[in-house]
């Protein structure tokens, strides 16, 4: 889904251009042809989201597999594109939720990690483990 939300917000970028006005013209009228046929989903809030999307990570082969939709709209947040990049690279090779991706953006994760020696990093990184223990709710669901 990550892709086709991708794709979407690539080609109402394409088709709208910096055209602003008639952008948000266009999306309103693709959010109501496709909820009328797809089903809520494709809502004008969600088509401004795909085209946020699109412009936070404009190359679809630098997308984390492993990472789903509402940690890129978390990511999309983050204005500096490094930050981005590193928060969205930390949650897919630590295998973060979303609630610790945001936990770890709120608690200045990056900055703090940056700012330590390296001797000191890996304290760091041990106190994530610590900071969101699994509760048998993420036993009983898993994300496919």
């Amino acid at each position: 889904m990550v892709e086709a939300y991708w794709e979407i917000g690539r080609q109402i970028v394409e088709a709208t251009g910096e055209r602003a006005e008639y952008g948000k013209h266009l999306v309103e009228y693709l959010a109501e042809r496709l909820t009328a046929e797809y089903g809520k989903g494709f809502d004008y809030t969600n088509l401004t989201n795909m085209r946020k999307f699109y412009r936070a990570f404009p190359i679809l082969d630098t997308l984390r597999q492993e990472l789903s939709w509402s940690h890129y709209r978390r990511l999309m947040r983050i204005p500096d594109r490094e930050q981005r990049e590193f928060y969205m690279n930390a949650a897919a090779e630590e295998r973060w939720t979303v609630r610790q991706l945001d936990h770890q953006i709120a608690t200045f994760y990056r900055e703090r990690l940056l700012s330590t020696k390296s001797e000191k990093r890996d304290a760091i990184r041990a106190e994530i483990q610590r900071t969101e223990p699994a509760t048998p709710a993420d036993d009983f669901i898993k994300d496919p």
